[in-house]
């Protein structure tokens, strides 16, 4: 099984989101997997702190993948809604950095591609 490496585990404990492009199931589509952290807290989810040696134990991890037609992603729409999405997959709760990089696995072959979200210069991460 694949693991994340530092650069990858630190940026998710302080909730910056991760992103990948994956091969899609059709050549006129694009595909990627998202993840990222929550504090799941008593009122709902809030972003974790940016700070490294800050509590984690209430940290959950979230993934998420989607495919979307390159049309779609050319006319650059910001507003993307989840039924335009094809072969969409969230899953959430999870309570550690384990369990997301064996989740993970099921969609991604090489975590070392696995990178900051903005890099993909993608505007369908939140």
């Amino acid at each position: 099984m694949q693991k994340f490496n530092v650069f990858q585990k630190n940026n998710l404990l302080v909730g910056t989101h991760l992103a990948i492009e994956i091969p899609s199931s059709s050549p006129e589509l694009r595909a990627f997997v998202i993840i990222g952290s929550y504090i799941e807290a008593s009122r709902g989810a809030r972003r974790p702190s940016k700070f490294l040696n800050a509590d984690h134990q209430d940290l959950r991890f979230w993934l998420r993948k989607y495919e979307i037609t390159k049309k779609l992603l050319a006319s650059n729409d910001l507003d993307i809604h989840e039924s335009q999405l094809e072969n969409f997959v969230y899953m959430n709760g999870f309570q550690n950095i384990e369990t997301l990089e064996e989740k993970s696995c099921e969609y991604v072959d090489d975590f070392s591609s696995i990178n900051v979200a903005w890099k993909l210069n993608i505007s369908l991460f939140d």
